[in-house]
C-alpha cells in the first residue's frame, strides 16, 4: 500500500496531471458501484445518464466508451459536458481483494481499463492472482508487471478487512460525502445520535435498544420498525456495524464525525 501511494505522488510528470482515484481491494466495503459513481461524477461529470442505460454492467460500457473517445464537448445524451482533459489513473490497492476478484467486477474493471483515457496501477497479494482472470479480461487489462515485493506487514490490508475502508484520501472523502447527500433528514440525525454516543462514552458501541429509545425520544423514529429499516440500509452502504453478544445488538458508527456535521 505504501509503494503504491509512494508512486501516485512521485511517479507522474506529465504536463497534464491526472485525475486521480483510490480505491481499497482489499476493504470489505469495496463496491463497484461507488467506483463507477466516483468516475462519472467526478471525472467525467455525468449529471444522468442516456436512456436504456440502467444496469451496472451497462453504466460501466458507456464510460468506458465516453472515455475511449476524447476530448468531447458533446455526448449521444445531448446535453452538453465538460471536455475531458486530463487522463484517469485509478490506484487499487489488492485487486485480487476478496469482493473485487468475482468474474464480474473483474469484468467491469477490465473493460473501463481498455479506454484510452483510464489507466489503473494495481497491486496483488497472492502469487497466482493472474489465474484469475480470462483471456479477454487478460488482453484487456494489458498488464506491466513489475516485482516489488516490500516484505512489510500488511497490518493497514488486515485491519481494514473489518473496518468500512473509508480513509482520509480525497477519493474516499468524495466516496462516502456522495452517499451522505443521498440520505435524509432521518438517516443524518440517526447516524448523529450514534456518534455522539461513541463520542461521549469513548469510542463504545451502542446498544440496540438505548439507540432505539434515544432516537424516539428525539423524534428520529416512532417505531422500533423505523429504525430497523434504516439499520438495513446503513448496513448495505457500509455506514454502521452491527455485533451481537449476549443475545444484544451493538451498533457502531463508521462515518467519520467531521463528514456528519458537514452533511447536517
Amino acid at each position: 500500500k505504501r509503494l503504491v501511494e509512494h508512486y501516485t505522488y512521485h511517479g507522474e510528470s506529465d504536463n497534464e496531471p491526472p485525475s486521480i482515484i483510490f480505491s481499497h481491494g482489499y476493504a470489505l466495503s469495496f463496491s463497484m458501484q461507488r467506483l463507477i459513481e466516483l468516475i462519472a461524477t467526478e471525472y467525467v461529470g455525468l449529471d444522468s445518464y442516456p436512456k436504456g442505460v440502467l444496469s451496472l454492467y451497462a453504466k460501466c460500457r458507456y464510460l468506458a466508451e465516453v472515455c475511449d473517445n476524447p476530448p468531447l464537448s458533446f455526448l449521444n445524451d445531448g446535453k452538453e459536458h465538460r471536455v475531458l482533459k486530463s487522463h484517469l489513473v485509478i490506484f487499487l490497492h489488492s485487486i485480487d481483494g476478496e469482493n473485487v476478484r468475482t468474474s464480474d467486477v473483474q469484468d467491469m474493471l477490465s473493460l473501463l481499463v481498455k479506454a484510452r483515457r483510464i489507466h489503473m496501477v494495481a497491486s496483488v497479494t497472492h502469487l497466482n492472482a493472474h489465474l484469475m482472470w480470462n483471456g479477454e479480461q487478460y488482453d484487456r487489462f494489458n498488464w506491466i508487471w513489475k516485482d516489488v515485493t516490500a516484505f512489510l506487514p500488511s497490518e493497514i490490508e488486515m485491519k481494514n478487512q473489518v473496518t468500512t475502508g473509508y480513509g482520509a484520501n480525497a477519493a474516499s472523502t468524495r466516496g462516502i460525502a456522495y452517499v451522505l447527500k443521498s440520505l435524509t433528514k432521518r438517516h443524518i440525525e440517526a447516524l448523529q445520535v450514534l456518534s455522539n454516543f461513541q463520542e461521549s462514552k469513548g469510542d463504545q458501541d451502542m446498544d440496540f435498544q438505548d439507540f432505539y429509545v434515544k432516537c424516539f425520544n428525539d423524534l428520529v423514529v416512532s417505531n422500533e420498525a423505523m429504525l430497523r429499516k434504516l439499520l438495513v440500509e446503513f448496513k448495505d452502504h457500509k455506514l454502521v456495524s452491527v455485533k451481537r453478544e449476549g443475545g444484544r445488538e451493538y451498533i457502531r458508527n463508521l462515518v467519520p464525525a467531521a463528514e456528519l456535521e458537514q452533511t447536517s
